[in-house]
């Protein structure tokens, strides 16, 4: 989902969490900052029509990447997903 190629206005996907959520989920920083979060995600639909293919996910499963020096983060993603 990074496009270096995306304008300014393109549509991203949010998260829309409630006050439980935002519990279990710890410090979610201050608005603007960046956070780099790991999720399990279940495909709950995906529909085709005439305007394009739309999918909804649910996530599962969420949780802050820690920014550490040992790159303890870095270990718990996927070989796929590490640069």
């Amino acid at each position: 989902m990074n496009d270096p190629f995306a304008g300014e206005d393109e549509y991203l996907p949010k998260l829309h969490l409630e006050e439980e959520q935002l519990a279990a989920l710890g410090d979610i920083g201050d608005v603007g900052d960046t956070r780099e979060i790991h999720c399990k995600v279940r495909v709950a639909s995906v529909s085709k029509g005439q305007d394009g293919s739309r999918a909804t996910l649910e996530v599962i499963e969420m949780e802050f990447m820690e920014d550490d020096k040992q790159g303890a983060a870095a270990d718990r993603m996927y070989p796929s997903m590490r640069a």
